[in-house]
């Protein structure tokens, strides 16, 4: 009688037919399998970056209104409201209101099992709904990074990173002039690039708003947070911190953290800073709650829907933000 004989070599999976969604995999019984289940790398930012407003799963577009108060002034035209006890005619207040608004997309995912991948994954002790519900919260914390931070091109929509409501500038160059580049530059060149960024925000909300926070692409952010200044006594990056604009106007240091979307995005392409407060009347994103539609059986397969609405990024006051590059 011949035996067929299936022969491994390096240990390797004998095809793609031994797998499937449920994880089985052909193993020796002299293979030690390690129980936990190595999920894809992955860190998301968005909700420490921005506040994120209340949205309804009915709400086709988004709007707020800016209000700018106007007033004629007394005796002198726009000036203080002085009047004369024999005055017939006192001056008046008004508003002129501009509404913003902006559209919202349904955002949709479903979770499909057949009947044989849930007794298969029975059989092996493994639920398959935690591993498919990890899937699905990890597509809507991609699509919610990527719009927060940098929008939709195909909707036409911006973000945080990469608004056109934002101005922005380009930064000195040394004391040599000869970059612009902060690993060619002083601690105190650095230091007067993000004040001068943070001045710029001040400046333009008529000195009312001084950003409180500096968004960096990871390289530079770990540029700063190694490299020691001149004396070694203190990390360059908490060095401009205690030193901001930020921390003498707002008696906070300057809160700097890294965005991965700021790395190339700005002309150049060159990196990208962004400063700006991390305040819901400043910059905002709304979103919907996450729901689901009741379990649909069809045939062999058992189908769950979730959903959700995405709004988005509201700047509300887009003068209290502002952009650099060329560092």
């Amino acid at each position: 009688m011949n035996t067929k004989r299936i022969f491994f070599k390096d240990n390797a999976v004998m095809d793609r037919a031994t797998i499937d969604s449920t994880g089985v995999f052909l193993a020796t019984e002299l293979q030690r399998l390690d129980p936990v289940l190595h999920e894809p790398m992955a860190d998301f930012s968005y909700s420490r970056d921005i506040d994120m407003t209340a949205l309804d799963i009915g709400d086709e577009q988004t709007a707020f209104d800016r209000i700018h108060y106007t007033a004629t002034g007394g005796e002198t035209t726009g000036g203080k409201s002085f009047v004369s006890s024999k005055v017939t005619e006192i001056g008046t207040v008004g508003l002129d209101s501009e509404r913003v608004v902006a559209g919202t997309f349904v955002w949709a995912e479903a979770i499909r099992k057949s009947v044989i991948e849930l007794a298969q994954a029975q059989k092996l002790g493994r639920p398959l709904d935690p591993q498919m519900m990890n899937a699905l919260q990890m597509k809507l914390n991609i699509d919610s990074q990527n719009m927060v931070y940098t929008g939709d091109t195909p909707a036409g929509v911006k973000g945080l990173c990469n608004s056109s409501l934002v101005t922005e500038t380009v930064v000195a160059n040394n004391a040599a002039n000869a970059s612009a580049l902060w690993t060619a530059k002083s601690d105190e060149e650095v230091l007067k690039d993000i004040n001068t960024v943070l001045d710029l925000a001040w400046a333009a909300t008529g000195y009312t708003i001084c950003p409180s926070r500096l968004g960096l692409p990871p390289v530079k952010f770990s540029y700063l947070a190694t490299r020691k200044i001149a004396n070694q006594t203190m990390s360059l990056g908490k060095y401009l911190a205690d030193n901001s604009l930020c921390n003498i106007v707002n008696g906070r240091p300057l809160e700097i953290v890294p965005m991965r979307e700021l790395a190339g995005i700005a002309t150049g392409p060159t990196d990208r800073m962004v400063a700006y407060s991390k305040r819901p009347d400043v910059v905002r994103w709304p979103r919907s709650i996450i729901s689901s539609m009741p379990v649909e059986n069809r045939g062999l397969h058992q189908i769950s829907v979730y959903y959700c609405r995405f709004g988005t990024v509201e700047f509300v006051k887009p003068e209290a933000c502002y952009y650099a590059y060329g560092f």
